[in-house]
Order: structure tokens, then sequence, then C-alpha cells
């Protein structure tokens, strides 16, 4: 199965899966999420994170799960995007558990957060086989994406409908229209991505000149329309894991060009007819400041798919999970409400 293809299981000829830090010990790793200050007042049945370490087709995936007090509804799983991890979920998570009633669980891709590659591409390909070998063994599930988590969720949505009950896209990333040309300058820096090989070295140097706090600090200025106002404790736990990944060498920006190289042979080529496969219900959020992937894809996506929800968060940029996570939690819960 080619990297532009995210769905099916994976090859069953991959490596032997790397073993968690501590076997056994969830949320006892080193430089492992920690509860995040939620973005407004957490109640009593609001619940707390679990740190857990999953076995999903021979590859050791982190994840951090939020149980309801009653789970009365499918669970939910969040998929983060290109260079983020489970922490882009820390805000949004646990509110979102509670408002729907269901476990929900944020993963690290493979090659992101604390799931190693061990070997593995880091590409749409092995992550999409991973997210759809997750739903296999969880039940079908609400599917939530962000920037390349929602590329992915759409993959794994048009081949495994079977796994899918619901499909939200926040700030997916998307093709560009035709005759479109906003953000051009973001394409092209992508497009400097497309031969892993040769960027790695140059991505790896960067990382190295910025150090963990300029790595984050630079990936939110680029990704929130007010990076300022990032929750500090969110902000922390992020400096401490790109200072724990750091140690890992060329791992991080290796698996950061073969995801990125992966992502744009997969929106400029089988994407859109993915997005015409994809049959469940499908919400999907945008801020209107994104300078990733502009609001007029979203809108060109939306109007390809009439019966999707398209809502446009005003002032926001690439993350609301982040900047904009009450509004984004109850936008969703809404939605998905019966009736």
């Amino acid at each position: 199965m080619s990297d532009a293809m995210p769905a099916g299981r994976s090859d069953p000829e991959s490596p032997a899966p790397a073993r968690p830090p501590r076997s056994g010990r969830a949320a006892e790793a080193p430089g492992a999420p920690r509860p995040a200050r939620p973005a407004r007042p957490a109640g009593p049945d609001t619940p707390a994170p679990t740190e857990r370490w999953l076995d999903v087709d021979g590859v050791w995936v982190h994840a951090v799960e939020w149980r309801p007090a009653a789970e009365t509804a499918p669970p939910v799983v969040l998929v983060h995007g290109l260079g983020a991890s489970v922490l882009n979920w820390s805000l949004t998570g646990p509110l979102l558990a509670r408002a729907l009633g269901a476990r929900t669980t944020a993963v690290d891709l493979v090659g992101f957060g604390r799931t190693r590659a061990e070997g593995r591409p880091a590409s749409l390909g092995v992550n999409g086989r991973m997210v759809a070998a997750l739903l296999d063994g969880a039940g079908p599930a609400t599917l939530v994406g962000n920037s390349m988590g929602g590329a992915i969720a759409v993959g794994v949505a048009a081949r495994r409908p079977d796994l899918v009950t619901r499909l939200v896209l926040v700030d997916p990333a998307l093709p560009r229209p035709p005759r479109s040309f906003d953000q051009w300058q973001i394409a092209v820096r992508f497009a400097g991505l497309a031969v892993p090989a040769l960027a790695t070295p140059v991505v790896a140097a960067r990382m190295r000149r910025m150090g963990p706090q300029g790595v984050v600090d630079g990936t939110m200025s680029l990704s929130m329309r007010h990076p300022d106002r990032l929750d500090p404790d969110v902000r922390r736990r992020m400096v401490e894991l790109a200072a724990e990944r750091a140690e890992l060498g060329d791992e991080s920006p290796r698996a950061y060009t073969q995801a990125a190289a992966s992502l744009v042979r997969y929106v400029t080529g089988r994407m859109r007819s993915d997005l015409e496969a994809v049959g469940a219900p499908t919400l999907m959020v945008h801020g209107t400041h994104d300078r990733l992937v502009p609001v007029s894809f979203a809108r060109a996506a939306a109007r390809a798919r009439p019966e999707w929800v398209l809502h446009e968060f005003e002032g926001c940029g690439h993350v609301p999970q982040l900047e904009r996570a009450g509004e984004l939690v109850d936008l969703i819960a809404t939605w998905a409400a019966p009736g």
C-alpha cells in the first residue's frame, strides 16, 4: 500500500515492536504528559488523563485516555498533526470525554510524541494503517483529526467506513483548490521537504540551532493566531517533550520530513477521490486566520460536499483545540447530539 493510501492493516513483516520505556507502567515514563489545565473550569466530573501504551499491530503506540464517569457514546479517537503530539489535545480531550460521555483517546503517531519509529517510515501510509488497526480493536469511533491528522482521518474514513461513525476535521490538510494562490509560500516550503534524504539534515540542523524552546515557540507562532495565549502548562510540557525527543538524534527531523513528503503526495494526489468517498457524517472546523491551510481550502471542500457541516472560527489559527478548546467541544457536542 502506498504512502498516499492511509488505511488497512500494517505489514506483518514489520519490525518487532519497541517496548515502552517502562513496560506495563503507564504514566511513569520520563517526560510523559500530565493533566493539562483545562480551557474552562473543570468540574468534579471532568475525567483525568491516563497514559497508556497500546500494542497496535506490532507498534507500541503512546496514548492518553480520558474516561467519563458513564460511557454513553461510541469512543472518540484524536489524531494530531505534523510535528505535534497528544499534548495538542490536552485541553480538548477531557472536555470532549465529559461532553459526549465517550471514552476519548489521543494517540502519538509513529515517529511523533513518544511513539518511536523503530525503523519504520513516519509516513501517512504507516500511520493510517496504525489508526485503522487501532479502530479495528477499539470498535467504530468518532474520528477527529487536526492538520495532517485530518488527512489521515479522511483516508481511514474513505477506505474503512465500517470503523468511522462520525468524522471531525479540525483545520485539516486539504488539496489546493484550482486556480488558488492562497498561501503559496507555504506550498513552496513543503515542496522543499519532498525528498526526505536531502531535507532531513537541513531540518535537523535547524532544530539543533533553535533548541527545544525555540522549536515549540516557532511552531506555535506559525500555528496559532495568538501564540502568547498558549496555556503555559501545555507549553512547558511541549518544551519538555521536545527536549526528550532531541535526545533521539535525527529521529525527529527524519520523521518530520518523511511525514511531510507523504502528506504532499497525498494532498496533491489521491486525497481528492478520498474526500469524495467519505460516507460518514462529517463536521469540518476551520480557523479564518489559518496560515498553514487557508480557510478557502475548507470552503472549497465544503462546496464539493454540501451535506458536510463547515464551521469557521473567526480570528482563529490552525489549532482550535489549543486556541478555542471550550468552543470546539461545544460545537462537536451540539453537532453530534441525537436528532
